[in-house]
């Protein structure tokens, strides 16, 4: 991500993704990713922060949040510090538990097809890596991610997590169990095409332009962006003369 595009905004998507450092395993077991999941939710309620979707993946992690404050830096800096140093504690470490900056490209609010394909690849995680049944795949099944909350009852989700966005990108206006239903059999046929290989190749590049870039969207959405950070930086400018 370019350096400008580090200033922040408020109301704003990202996709934010860490690894372990040198890839080792910091979510590893269940009581590692526990003790992320409490410290997320530390991070929401302190930061307000809204997820969208996650999944822990042993040595990295995936979330979709948005930022009604422009606090991703700040809220980062707390998440994986926290987590950090909760991580050592428990294992008897010292060091630096992640590997250099984290990633989080800013994600399109022009129409809602940009916000379901991180969504959907955020959940398809446990499906690409075959963390799956062979016999019976479900991705319902794996646990660290967000989608067997989103298709459960409200009353069983944490709080800082939303399916409103969710729901609605799949032209699903309400979360009721009919769209519930919708959602989780729309998604577990992809993890199953995903698993054999069968998704088709306009899913294939919408998988590969998530992986790379600073931003997800057409290319009016970059020109809007950089409009916005250059007029903050030429304002930082002015402000210190």
């Amino acid at each position: 991500m370019p350096r400008k595009a580090r200033i922040q905004f408020e109301g704003a998507r990202y996709h934010v993704m860490s690894r372990g450092n040198r890839r080792e395993f910091i979510l590893g077991d269940d009581d590692d990713k526990k003790l992320f999941l409490e410290t997320l939710e530390q991070t929401c309620d302190k930061m307000k922060w809204v997820v969208h979707a996650y999944v822990l993946m042993g040595n990295h992690f995936h979330i979709l949040l948005e930022t009604p404050w422009a606090n991703l830096s700040e809220g980062m800096r707390w998440l994986q510090g926290t987590y950090g140093m909760r991580y050592n504690r428990r294992h008897g470490l010292v060091g630096h538990v992640w590997q250099g900056r984290y990633k989080s490209p800013l994600i399109s609010d022009e129409e809602d097809g940009y916000f379901r394909t991180v969504s959907q690849y955020i959940h398809l995680n446990p499906a690409r890596a075959q963390l799956l049944s062979k016999k019976d795949p479900k991705l319902r099944d794996y646990l660290w991610s967000s989608f067997p909350k989103l298709i459960g009852a409200p009353s069983k989700r944490p709080f800082w997590l939303s399916t409103e966005d969710t729901l609605r990108s799949y032209a699903l206006p309400k979360d009721d169990a009919t769209s519930r239903r919708k959602y989780r059999d729309r998604m577990e046929s992809l993890a199953k095409a995903c698993i054999q290989g069968e998704l088709t190749e306009e899913q294939e590049e919408a998988r590969k332009q998530l992986e790379r870039g600073w931003y997800i969207g057409e290319k009016s959405y970059r020109d809007k962006l950089e409009d916005a950070l250059n007029n903050a930086v030429e304002g930082r400018k002015k402000g210190s003369l």
